[in-house]
């Protein structure tokens, strides 16, 4: 088929053309309107197939970019690939290509602006190790920037999540080891430039910061949960964290006992006013089993200001 593309021009995709690189390189190529070949592309690898998926030629930017994860390229399995390529001339504009088997660069896509700018990689990236993950900044002026991980391992899946907030893209590596086996991080992107704004560490193995999200509160500030947090000796009793919106710590709550578990459920952030309120009604405290809590954080500080708990087992206080 064709596609009609933002300035008028046509696109033809063939993906079982053969090229300079070999058999079923692929191609692309842009015509006018008169179909006037203005000009074309090739993929760069023998059974690359570029061409084959059908590319974004809105939300990415007026220029067509084709993401395509499992491509071979460079000679491995399901390296991945994205290109971007001018609605004008059809010339390459911008390519980047996965580095290992199966790192399936281009699975993981994150876009908020609509006007060119956007992040793209894979948590699968070997790059930096098996699993590691990698992700780039693209640019609407086909600048490229890679998004510096600070503590990259094996197995972080860095870049698999992420979220906008405010300004930023807020990535969650909640299997980063910086503070003990999968303590977890969450770091925060310019979407500007790319560069990394700040980091808020996991304290401890297992805590898996990162892995419950992040919830944007009413003054700005936002809060993250980490149930698995382990404090004093004692396992489980959860952490829930207020920070500013650049990723400042401004305080922070625990659980009072082994096994509690705080913040294990989403809090009410709305219908019982601005502080968020943790209704847990199966919350193991003092000792008891489901006897429940409801513990509210002030979201200024991250304290505690108020705590109710069940006085008895399976009392399941907070249960709405």
């Amino acid at each position: 088929g064709v596609i009609t593309l933002g300035n008028g021009n046509l696109l033809f995709r063939v993906p079982d053309a053969d090229g300079v690189a070999g058999v079923d390189t692929g191609l692309v190529v842009v015509t006018d309107a008169l179909l006037a070949e203005q000009g074309r592309s090739e993929g760069m690898t023998a059974g690359e197939f570029f061409g084959i998926d059908f590319p974004d030629t809105f939300s990415l930017g007026p220029d067509p970019v084709f993401i395509d994860p499992f491509a071979d390229v460079g000679g491995f399995t399901d390296a991945g690939a994205v290109v971007r390529i001018s609605q004008v001339d059809g010339s390459t504009l911008l390519r980047l290509e996965g580095q290992a088997d199966f790192d399936q660069l281009g699975r993981d896509l994150y876009n908020q602006s609509f006007d060119g700018n956007f992040f793209v990689g894979s948590g699968l990236s070997d790059v930096h190790g098996v699993d590691a993950g990698l992700l780039y900044r693209v640019g609407s002026d086909h600048s490229m920037v890679e998004l510096l991980d600070p503590t990259p391992g094996a197995g972080d899946l860095f870049g698999d999540e992420g979220q906008f907030v405010g300004g930023g893209l807020l990535i969650f590596d909640e299997f980063d080891d910086a503070n003990g086996l999968d303590s977890g991080a969450v770091h925060l992107y310019s979407t500007v430039d790319g560069s990394r704004i700040g980091t808020l560490a996991g304290s401890s193995a297992d805590d898996n910061l990162g892995s419950f999200g992040v919830i944007t509160l009413g003054n700005g500030n936002l809060l993250f949960r980490v149930p698995d947090a382990d404090l004093g000796g004692l396992l489980d009793v959860g952490t829930v964290i207020v920070t500013s919106s650049l990723l400042a710590e401004v305080g922070r709550s625990s659980g009072i006992s082994a096994g509690e578990r705080l913040g294990a459920v989403s809090p009410d952030t709305f219908n019982t006013g601005p502080d968020p309120i943790f209704f847990d009604s199966n919350a193991d405290t003092n000792g008891l089993t489901n006897n429940g809590s409801i513990v509210k954080i002030s979201q200024d500080t991250g304290q505690e200001i108020l705590r109710i708990a069940g006085t008895e087992d399976k009392q399941c206080i907070g249960q709405i």
